[in-house]
């Protein structure tokens, strides 16, 4: 469980429209680009005082509200202060 000092934020660019997602379980994440056609939803970034998996699938729920299926462009820091503390950001995307 993330404790309060969790920060996650989002920008949705002008002319995207938010979609009901799938369950943030099926949402995949991407470290590049992919090859399929997609849109675009949200550039997205999470920060928190926990291990990896934690921070992922608090992601995973928040991107899912936002209605989209993947993140591509993923980029995971770990930050060695105390409390040890796992970043992610990336781009929510609507893959068709």
């Amino acid at each position: 469980m993330l404790s309060s000092c969790t920060y996650y934020t989002y920008y949705v660019p002008e002319g995207s429209s938010l979609h009901t997602g799938p369950k943030a379980e099926t949402i995949k994440i991407y470290s590049g680009d992919i090859d399929a056609n997609y849109t675009e939803i949200a550039v997205v970034a999470i920060i928190g005082p926990d291990n990896g998996d934690a921070v992922v699938n608090t992601l995973k729920r928040k991107v899912s509200k936002l209605g989209a299926n993947a993140i591509i462009h993923a980029k995971l820091t770990k930050l060695n202060a105390l409390p040890i503390s796992t970043g992610i950001s990336g781009v929510a995307v609507r893959v068709e």
